[in-house]
């Protein structure tokens, strides 16, 4: 069964809409880059894990606004979220069975932080990410 994360965002006028946001992927064999013209993040992508592998992204994320980071995986492989400042502080983690993960937290300044989802099984999960702020 699956579950439906909806959320309802108010836009902050006081960030000014020409900072770019760059999430990066370092996976075993490629990487992608992305960049954003407002403020605010709501980026999303499917990836795929491979076995006893994490993938790393780092993300900007700005101070008093809450973020949310959703996975969902293919349900072959127990996968864990974890979400460090630009410090590498432990912010928040989402380490129970499965392959489904949601982290949130409200950065309390604007920093890069590191996003990392790790493959604890034996085969590749193929998983969809989503980051919201």
């Amino acid at each position: 069964m699956m579950t439906v994360v909806a959320m309802v965002m108010t836009v902050n006028a006081a960030h000014a809409a020409s900072n770019n946001d760059v999430l990066s992927t370092e996976a075993t064999e490629a990487s992608s880059a992305w960049t954003c013209e407002t403020y605010y993040v709501d980026k999303s992508t499917h990836e795929r894990v491979e076995a006893h592998s994490t993938d790393r992204y780092v993300q900007r994320f700005y101070a008093g606004e809450s973020v949310y980071i959703y996975v969902n995986g293919d349900g072959d492989t127990d996968l864990d979220l974890y979400v460090y400042d630009e410090n590498g502080n432990l912010i928040d983690s989402d380490t129970d069975r499965g392959d489904t993960c949601l982290c949130s937290f409200t950065p309390k300044w604007t920093g890069r932080f590191t996003i990392k989802v790790k493959n604890l099984g034996n085969v590749y999960n193929r998983y969809y990410i989503r980051m919201i702020q």
